[in-house]
């Protein structure tokens, strides 16, 4: 009988423990021997995504935010948060800007309770501007050494605008936030930078292939076979926002062009009416995928697009090319972006889980803008 009992622990107790036995990461002994220098002229911050309700890199990434020159972190949506977490990012010193994910918004109460739960609760330290009373899009701005960047942050999923049997597109937007979306790039010509926060990137098998002939270290090594990449950023909208970025780059303006909503009927209309040529974006920055992809847009060559691999664990993909912890659970991601103003050129250095499954390091990639 005592045999049984033992057996019995031996398959059930020691699993427990096992789940558990999470990666260590110790973020004062990693900056003991690989400190974060922020030069002067230039504003870093973390980005981080798909948490889907664990800590495993919230807490390193708010601990990286307290302890270094980083000026804010990004939370890219699907966040789903435990009430840890939450106590977690209450405790940052420095502005954890979010956006809810397509399971913030579908399965967490929907577009109104992500407002209440999760933004509001944070507004006293990340002072965002909000586009509308209850949306979960907003605009921040930060200054340092007499540089300045506009975070603008988008919200692909106001469901609570629409009823169930309408929501047919993967992402879904509204006309209101469109125009809020126009005019905040009109105001923002005299920034040094712009960043824009998404959940989803953009394009899919609906709407174009990526240029498979792309590759960098940066980028999944199982993405070579890989067509459609940027995953769903709506089936009937997703270029919507590169093309008025696009616009905005060129000059060349948009007049009266629809767009595809939640249905045949839902049409979203968009006429520019920017100033001439502005060159002041940098990227874009996101997740879902749940794995790692930072390049330019196919079509779009001026758009840098940076989607990090998802940072909690049980779940994954089978794009997903970083090695696993030992118990078989998935590593953890966080990005440090270095935003150099003087030199026009970001640099992307991955903290956390670096190695991949063919040996190499996923460490640093830069792009001028």
């Amino acid at each position: 009988m005592k045999k049984q009992i033992y057996l019995l622990l031996i398959l059930f107790v020691a699993p427990l423990y096992a789940c558990n036995d999470l990666e260590e990461y110790d973020v004062e002994d990693y900056l003991t021997t690989q400190p974060i220098e922020v030069a002067e002229g230039e504003i870093a911050f973390l980005h981080i995504s798909d948490t889907h309700g664990s800590d495993r890199s919230l807490y390193p990434a708010c601990d990286f935010l307290n302890q270094t020159g980083c000026s804010f972190g990004l939370l890219s949506g699907d966040i789903i948060a435990t009430e840890f977490m939450k106590n977690k990012l209450l405790a940052c010193k420095k502005p954890f800007l979010m956006i809810p994910g397509n399971h913030d918004a579908y399965d967490c109460g929907g577009e109104y309770h992500f407002r209440t739960e999760m933004l509001d609760p944070m507004q006293h330290i990340n002072n965002v501007v909000f586009g509308s009373e209850q949306g979960n899009y907003w605009y921040r701005d930060f200054e340092k050494d007499g540089y300045s960047i506009r975070v603008i942050a988008l919200d692909q999923f106001q469901i609570d605008h629409y009823s169930k049997s309408e929501r047919v597109a993967a992402s879904i937007l509204t006309q209101e936030q469109i125009d809020w979306f126009i005019q905040t790039m009109k105001d923002s010509y005299n920034f040094d930078g712009i960043i824009i926060m998404i959940h989803e990137g953009f394009g899919n098998a609906h709407i174009g292939q990526r240029d498979m002939s792309v590759t960098n270290d940066f980028i999944s090594i199982y993405a070579k076979d890989y067509k459609n990449c940027y995953d769903y950023a709506g089936i009937n909208n997703a270029l919507i926002i590169p093309d008025i970025v696009e616009a905005y780059l060129s000059g060349e303006n948009i007049v009266g062009k629809e767009y595809v909503n939640a249905n045949d009927a839902d049409i979203i209309t968009v006429t520019t009416d920017f100033d001439g040529a502005h060159n002041n974006f940098i990227s874009y920055f996101g997740g879902h995928t749940h794995w790692d992809m930072v390049e330019h847009l196919t079509g779009y060559p001026r758009q840098l697009l940076s989607l990090i691999a998802f940072g909690g664990y049980l779940t994954g993909s089978d794009l997903k090319d970083l090695v696993k912890t030992a118990n078989g659970e998935d590593s953890f991601t966080i990005n440090l972006n270095i935003i150099d103003f003087k030199n026009r050129r970001i640099t992307i250095k991955r903290l956390g889980s670096k190695k991949k499954v063919d040996g190499t390091l996923r460490e640093s990639i830069a792009f001028d803008y």
